[in-house]
């Protein structure tokens, strides 16, 4: 639980950015070793339960990674897809060289593949964890969301400024660099706080009454505080995925039972419809994203930038250009016509990004991974997780479909706070299978886990 907390908390605070080589981040991916060990220790011990087949397409993913970092040689690697123009740029820098790695950014690659080590630590952990700990996690996650928002509204209204030279000014970005980020932040916490409520809410035990009213209310105080930070971000992706976030929460907070519990779903229902037009209104104040208008330059060049990916993704196929090799093959790629002054460090779709760069392989890895999104979300949203463990597997699945669609006009999980994240929604989905089998320290829980 403390190796968990520590690795969330780092990545929370110092993962607010895309870029791989920076301090917060190689503290970031420190802070995770220690739980990536033990979990991996766990795993090999007791087995990994019904984490096996996202741990499976996991390994499979780095291994492609990794073999984008083997050395070829060199007249092997002129016959690779694209290969041949950046071997001539190569000769006309210097001598020819022997060996060539597969990826064309073998540094990019290599930092790409390390930045994952949070994400695959709690993952792995947070699937070892029983249902208590998981629980606490999510009221970490939840307090240091309060933070992140408070210091995203002082940023809006001009009391702060961002923790980073290149970020959006004027705009709520809380830890982060991007505001958009900042509000796919927000919007996860939504059915996060939601699936909190309902655990304590269904929580049983005599003399608890208080405490899991007092709990229901920090849950509702605390999406209020997201929904007034997610408004402040000036963000239409995190806008329009905010709504369905509310909507999702409500699905969360609906009891699931017919007669008086089927009747008592209005409630939370009607609440969810309130925060929905407060949360419109609130666009039209002064830091809406309606009030001005607001957007930058780059936002409305998203669609070119998809299209340019996309075409030097079909240059490089079936193969692709190796992770982390976007930059320099997009700089080569991109039109004049099409030539700014803005950086362009990202596709703006990392679903074409990773077509580029993973090639035939990683879209396989990725319909696996969907595969099984669907089929854990599936039994998520059944009655075999209990009603406390599957109001957190909901939550989970709600946060890994909306990171998804964003991530088709933007790069969310390419920071290492929302990676972390989305890897702890994924393992919400899976059921805690050491709750019975294993009562270290770490792992106890106090709660009925049905």
């Amino acid at each position: 639980m403390a190796l968990a907390s520590a690795a969330l908390a780092g990545a929370m605070l110092a993962g607010g950015s895309s870029q791989q080589a920076m301090i917060s981040t190689a503290v970031d991916d420190l802070l995770s070793l220690p739980l990536l060990g033990f979990a991996l220790w766990l795993g090999i011990r007791h087995g990994l339960g019904k984490a096996l087949w996202p741990a499976a397409i996991l390994a499979a993913g780095l291994a492609i990674g990794a073999a984008q970092l083997i050395s070829l040689p060199v007249d092997v690697w002129r016959t690779l897809p694209g290969r041949g123009a950046a071997l001539a740029d190569i000769l006309a820098a210097g001598p020819a060289p022997r060996f060539l790695a597969a990826s064309l950014d073998r540094g990019g690659t290599a930092r790409a593949l390390a930045s994952l080590t949070p994400a695959i630590a709690i993952f792995l952990g947070v699937a070892m964890l029983a249902r208590e700990g998981r629980r606490r996690l999510i009221w970490l996650i939840l307090c240091l969301g309060v933070l992140g928002a408070l210091v995203g509204i002082a940023q809006a209204t001009g009391v702060m400024s961002s923790f980073y030279t290149v970020t959006n000014p004027g705009f709520a970005v809380g830890f982060f660099a991007n505001r958009n980020h900042f509000a796919a932040l927000m919007y996860v916490l939504l059915p996060m706080a939601a699936a909190m409520a309902a655990a304590d809410r269904s929580a049983g035990g005599e003399g608890h009454g208080q405490w899991r009213r007092a709990a229901v209310l920090a849950a509702a105080g605390m999406g209020a505080v997201y929904l007034l930070a997610l408004a402040a971000c000036g963000s239409r992706a995190g806008l329009a995925l905010g709504v369905v976030a509310l909507i999702g929460s409500w699905a969360i907070l609906a009891p699931r039972g017919g007669g008086a519990d089927q009747a008592a779903g209005w409630a939370p229902g009607l609440v969810i419809l309130a925060a929905i037009a407060v949360f419109a209104l609130l666009q039209f104040t002064r830091v809406g994203l309606l009030a001005g208008g607001k957007s930058l330059p780059l936002d409305e060049g998203r669609a070119a930038i998809t299209a340019t990916t996309l075409h030097a993704a079909a240059r490089y196929a079936p193969l692709g250009t190796g992770l982390g090799a976007f930059v320099p093959v997009y700089e080569a790629a991109e039109p004049v016509s099409t030539l700014t002054g803005d950086y362009i460090n990202h596709a703006h779709d990392d679903w074409a990004e990773l077509w580029l760069e993973g090639g035939v392989a990683m879209a396989a890895v990725t319909g696996a991974f969907l595969t099984w999104f669907a089929i854990a979300a599936r039994r998520a949203w059944g009655s075999a997780m209990g009603r406390i463990g599957g109001s957190f597997a909901r939550a989970g699945a709600i946060v890994v479909g909306l990171l998804m669609v964003h991530s088709t006009v933007d790069y969310p999980l390419r920071t290492g706070a929302m990676s972390a994240l989305f890897a702890l929604a994924c393992a919400l989905m899976v059921p805690p299978h050491l709750d019975s089998r294993y009562r270290g320290p770490p792992l106890t829980t106090g709660e009925n886990p049905n």
